[in-house]
Order: structure tokens, then sequence, then C-alpha cells
């Protein structure tokens, strides 16, 4: 489109110059003569104004393709850990699999693949590999986020052996630049002669490399010194690298992997309070690989009182019928993420109805030990009370179905320890 309007533009340029050199034999007066040349100077004129209008839509066009970043930047605002749920959680999921650091789909779900996956790249990025997004993880991704980076890889995903191009495009004035490519590999990059209509232009640098061996590789771009790859007494530092492409290669085995198959997920639509509810989830994998599952029943954390009811979700190794009661009323989802050894995850739930009628319980005597809710050192209306809530101490119920009964928190099956007296 440019070179259009800058060759219309210099077309018409010359033709008024021929225009001014015509002979006085011709049939033209010189009235017609100056109102063709003020006629080619508007045309000249509006030629102009359309090249700077297309030079400004290019020049915007290319902001705001700079300026799309990946969405995690912008929804990760608090810290991710095991059994947590959410686009937050998806987003990560979604930021990993683009770093090469997750092969399963994005669900939502952060499960065990998921953890696994978090700490890989918190071991690359230097930090301690706790498998949870914390403050300062949180923080890494902001400064990923506004990292902008001149070197491209093409592919930068795939199976080994992966044959890579890479271009570096420089920001300032042309020069020599050395490209290490993260497997011990390295090299001098060429120059990609490019011409350009208008300045500055520099050319890129580009290079090509074969990763052989699966793994996650960070290629580096930084100013080449002769000194530091041709003398081995080389005193010079280390120039600071200018850009990073990360590459990600496949298991060749592994990268045709795909994820379980859930054909059926059942169990009961409606519960009454305590009442034990069976589900049961039927799920293959593709490779006749074993399966895990990890379970999420709605209620893993619940206010009950001054004091908080957990039953985090499991992790079970090749089962696919579960049992589960719910202690208040209420509508809960049961979500299952069946999970493949190459960390490929499949997801199903489905949602439950608890209502308050009460369920007979046995007189079965399995003992169990719980904690009644609510707070020892309430006061009457009036007195100045501590904010500090005194837990009750310790009961043993009859069995499990008396315990939920009784809306008490479960600390361990068996009979409760006896309290030690202290003496002065």
């Amino acid at each position: 489109m440019n070179k259009k309007l800058i060759a219309g533009i210099t077309l018409a340029t010359l033709f008024s110059v021929g225009a001014l050199s015509v002979s006085p034999a011709s049939a033209l007066t010189v009235d017609e003569i100056q109102t063709q040349i003020k006629e080619l100077f508007a045309k000249i004129a509006d030629l102009q104004k359309l090249l700077a209008s297309t030079n400004a839509t290019s020049t915007a066009s290319t902001a705001v393709a700079s300026s799309v970043q990946h969405r995690v930047c912008a929804i990760l605002n608090r810290n991710l850990a095991r059994n947590t749920s959410g686009d937050d959680v998806m987003s990560l999921q979604e930021f990993l699999r683009d770093e090469g650091y997750l092969s399963a789909n994005a669900t939502g779900y952060f499960g065990p693949a998921t953890a696994a996956a978090v700490a890989k790249w918190q071991s690359a990025e230097g930090i301690s590999a706790v498998g949870s997004i914390g403050p300062l993880s949180r923080e890494r991704i902001k400064i990923w986020c506004g990292a902008k980076s001149d070197l491209s890889a093409s592919p930068a995903r795939g199976a080994a052996p992966l044959a890579v191009e890479f271009t570096y495009q420089p920001q300032g004035e042309e020069g020599q630049y050395y490209i290490d490519f993260g497997d011990g590999g390295g090299q001098l990059m060429d120059t990609r002669q490019i011409y350009c209509i208008r300045a500055p232009c520099v050319s890129p640098a580009v290079a090509s490399h074969t990763y052989r061996s699966p793994g996650t590789y960070t290629a580096t771009v930084s100013r080449y010194i002769a000194c530091l790859h041709t003398e081995p007494r080389c005193l010079l530092a280390e120039p600071p690298p200018l850009a990073r492409a990360k590459v990600v290669v496949l298991d060749p085995s592994s990268a045709s992997n795909k994820p379980p198959v859930v054909s059926g997920f059942s169990g009961p639509t409606s519960l009454t309070l305590n009442e034990t509810g069976t589900w049961t989830i039927t799920a293959s994998d593709p490779e006749n690989g074993p399966l895990s599952y990890a379970i999420s029943w709605g209620d893993e954390w619940q206010d009950k009182g001054a004091t908080r009811v957990s039953s985090a979700a499991s992790s079970i190794q090749q089962e696919t019928t579960f049992t589960h009661s719910y202690a208040r009323a209420g509508s809960y989802r049961v979500t299952v993420v069946v999970t493949d050894s190459a960390g490929k995850e499949a997801k199903t739930s489905s949602s439950v109805q608890v209502s308050n009628s009460q369920v007979a319980c046995t007189l079965e005597y399995n003992p169990v030990c719980g904690r009644p809710p609510g707070c020892t050192n309430t006061c009457p209306p009036g007195q100045f009370c501590t904010a500090i809530c005194r837990l009750p101490d310790p009961v043993t119920y009859g069995n499990r179905c008396q315990l939920n009964a009784a809306n008490a928190e479960f600390l361990y099956a068996g009979a409760c320890a006896p309290a030690q007296s202290s003496s002065n």
C-alpha cells in the first residue's frame, strides 16, 4: 500500500515538472498549463495525506498487537493451592500449558497435576518449588507479564527432534549477536538483509538449531564479543542477555498422549443431613495406563461457629466408587478430576441438594472423637466477653453418624484421649 502511494506521488511530481517545461509551440495556453499544474499539486497533497493516515493506522495496529497479554496477567490476584478452583486457576493452567509445564487441559481445578506443573515452573524460576502460588510466585508472573522479548522461536513447542528457527529483531543499531540455545549449544547469529522504505531500519539476526532431547529450554541472545568465544584467557565479562525465548521439546512417546475419557458419573441428587451418598465414576485411559481421582465434595471449608470443619478433597488411586455425607443443608457440587500418568486431566461434576431432615443413627458402637460446635466462653448480654473463642473439650461419640448429627467437628477415629490434668 505504502509503495503504491509513494510511486503515485513520484509520478505525479515528475509529470508536473514535465508540464513546466512545455515548449511555447504547445497548443496549450499558459493559463491552461498553470491550471493543470495546480490540479497535479492538489492530487499530490491528497496522496501525502492518505500516506500519513495509512502510517498512523499501521502504527496503532502494531501498538495494539504488542499490548496483548496473557489473561493470567489480569486476573491472578490471590494465592492458589491444591483444591482451589475458579477462572484464575484456569488462566494459571493455560499459562503453565503455554510455557510447557502442563500437558493437561485447563479445567479450573487446582489438582495434583497443576501442583506438579507449578513446582516445575518455580524450579525453573529459581524459587522454592512448593507447588502452590503465593506472593513471590505472583510477583514473578507479574514480571513475566511486563516483559517484552524481541527473540522469537518457531516452532516453540513440539516433539523431539525439534528443529527451531530463531529470529532476533534488534531495537538499536546494527551489530553481531550470539545465541545460547539453553542445551549447551550456541552460535554467532547470521544477519538477514532486508530493504526498508524509510529509516530507521535494522536487519534481524537469525539462527537455527535442533533440540534432540525432551525438556524445557530457554534460549538467550546477547551481543557477540569475539574474545569470549575465541580466547580461552579472555577476561571480559559476559554481556547481559538482551532477549529470551522458551522452547518446549516433548517426548515423542508422550506427545500423542490423549487425556482420560469419562464415560459415566452417577450419584444422588438429593440427601438429608448426615445421610451417606454413593457416587460412581467410570473412566478409561486411551493408552490403558493407570488413573487417579481427585474428589471435591463442595463442603471442603465451612464456617461452623468459631471452628472450621474440613473434609479436604482426597486423591484416590484406581477407585471408582466414593461415599460422603453432609453436615450442613444446602446445594453442593461434587467435582471429580481424573488424571492419567502423563498429567492430562478430565473433569466432570454433578449437583446434590441436602435438606434439613435428620437421619436416625444406629446404636452401633464405633467410637469417634469430635469437638462440639461453638465456643464455651459466651456470657450474658451487657457483660464484656473476650473476642477469642475458647473451644469446647473433645467428646467421644458412639459413631460417625451421631457425631454428624451433633454438628460436631471430626477429630479422629476412636475414643477421645483423657484430658491431662495439670498440677501446681
